[in-house]
């Protein structure tokens, strides 16, 4: 049974930065955040975060239109969707990068690996990146971080398989 694909350099790289950043990210998150919060006050904050992910969505749109299907499109405007109603559900701004980070695990494992071997990575990814903070002496492992962790890694998946994720 394979579960590589064959694979272009640019989804490699892409795919070594965001598995790099996950642990980073982890490291000195609560240092980035407190950053930001005390350099972009309020809505300046949310502005700068919700526009990461817009950023973000974007692109994976523009991913999509790109295999010129009418149907992935129309898939990857649900799934924008999803994510709007994500940023009602989670009031936290600091917590919508999760998403742009582990939906763009999930895109790249998805185009790296068969669907199963992908989402058994994030999984474990997701595992363990809240593992790594919960040792950390400054953070707080969270298994709702986990579980949303890993549903931004499957929205990643998803729009992986809808656009068409062979390279």
């Amino acid at each position: 049974m394979q579960v590589l694909r064959a694979v272009n350099q640019r989804v490699l790289g892409a795919g070594l930065l965001v598995g790099a950043l996950i642990p980073i990210m982890s490291y000195f998150g609560t240092n980035i955040r407190l950053l930001l919060e005390k350099n972009l006050q309020g809505e300046s904050f949310m502005l700068v975060m919700g526009g990461a992910l817009v950023i973000a969505s974007g692109a994976c749109l523009v991913w999509i239109a790109r295999r010129r299907s009418r149907r992935a499109l129309w898939h990857g405007l649900w799934m924008l969707l999803v994510l709007l109603v994500i940023t009602q559900l989670v009031p936290n701004p600091i917590e919508w990068f999760h998403f742009i980070l582990f939906g763009s695990l999930g895109l790249l494992t998805t185009r790296a690996w068969f669907p199963v071997a992908a989402i058994m990575i994030c999984l474990s990814v997701s595992v363990g990146d809240e593992v790594f903070q919960w040792l950390l002496p400054d953070r707080v492992g969270d298994p709702r971080d986990v579980a949303m962790n890993f549903a931004a890694c499957l929205l990643g998946v998803a729009v992986a398989l809808v656009g068409g994720e062979t390279t």
